[in-house]
């Protein structure tokens, strides 16, 4: 199941940075470089029709949330705690 949120997850930020990219080229690359950059067009056109991203945002995210979720409930107990640890080492 992981590799499919993972594919579903890289499809909607696809979907949300050209989305992005309609109003702002530069923005859209950071937002797919740096997710939470995707913030900034989220607010600015909120109920805008043509450049709203409500849709493609919110699905990246919760198939992002999902991810970690699945991969967190695979691993045991032990290795959370070495996962983590690596993770935070990478951040």
């Amino acid at each position: 199941m992981f590799i499919v949120t993972n594919f579903l997850t890289t499809i909607f930020l696809i979907w949300t940075c050209a989305k992005i990219w309609q109003s702002s080229a530069l923005l859209a690359v950071v937002s797919f470089f740096f997710f939470p950059a995707a913030l900034i067009p989220l607010v600015q056109n909120w109920g805008d029709e043509e450049n709203d991203i409500r849709l493609p945002f919110f699905l990246t995210l919760a198939t992002a949330c999902y991810s970690v979720y699945s991969i967190m409930s695979y691993v045991g107990h032990d290795e959370q705690d070495t996962l983590l640890q690596v993770l935070q080492s990478v951040a």
